[in-house]
């Protein structure tokens, strides 16, 4: 398959130079998530945790790379965190026309150097129960801690949903997750009762951020699976 991608994106580059637009053509490529090593140890997000399904950086950090010679500059390399909405007001914003808006952010001001810093004060993430926010430092996850274990699974993997998708409440409460992501990018080391005011600084924002949104049942989960983290079973909603 990698080898299929790759030929894939050499004929597309090849056809955009026979028409002669190349030059002028933003191209944008990203994975949807991290790979799915559940699937008989086939790939490795190390040293991040988790895969394919988590909140975790080995679930939602992936590789993303842009090219559009006739504006940005090649070979760059942005550090801050950005996230795959910001294509909309990016692509939108390539085409001449704005749409910005708190969820989706113009890259291209990023690219071209004339605008720094970061995009985004926090990013932030939700499935179902598993909510989940970062900002340029700290991550939160809350996941929902559950009574299902191993033999409740199906053959492949998942938990059978209920007819209306899972829940979004937390009828056995939630376990609390803080990484430090400068210093802890592997999310070893669970901060959560060491730093209660970060805990609550994110936990408040990201209260705020969900008073934002739609009605949490209008896309209910239906894909779910169980794992342990920190000797916990919890419930992961994808």
């Amino acid at each position: 398959m990698v080898a299929s991608l790759d030929e894939s994106v050499r004929r597309v580059v090849e056809t955009l130079k026979a028409q002669g637009v190349y030059e002028n053509t933003l191209i944008a490529f990203a994975s949807d998530n991290g790979c799915a090593g559940y699937i008989g140890n086939a790939c490795s997000n190390g040293p991040l945790f988790g895969f394919k399904r988590y909140h975790h950086e080995g679930g939602v950090r992936i590789p993303f790379i842009v090219s559009w010679p006739a504006e940005v500059e090649g070979g760059q390399e942005f550090s801050h965190p950005v996230i795959t909405l910001d294509y909309v007001a990016t692509f939108t914003a390539a085409a001449g026309e704005e749409a910005e808006t708190e969820d989706s952010v113009n890259l291209l001001p990023y690219m071209t150097g004339e605008a720094d810093g970061a995009p985004h004060e926090y990013l932030y993430w939700r499935a179902g129960a598993s909510l989940a926010i970062r900002d340029a430092q700290y991550k939160l996850i809350k996941l929902n801690r559950t009574d299902f274990r191993p033999d409740n699974l199906r053959g492949d993997g998942r938990l059978q949903p209920p007819e209306e998708g899972w829940p979004t409440d937390s009828p056995h409460g939630q376990l609390t997750l803080l990484y430090d992501l400068d210093a802890d990018v592997g999310e070893t080391n669970n901060l959560a009762s060491e730093q209660p005011d970060i805990v609550a600084r994110l936990e408040a924002e990201l209260d705020s951020w969900r008073g934002t949104l739609l009605d949490e049942s209008i896309l209910p989960g239906v894909r779910s699976t169980i794992t342990q983290i920190d000797g916990e079973w919890v419930q992961l909603v994808f």
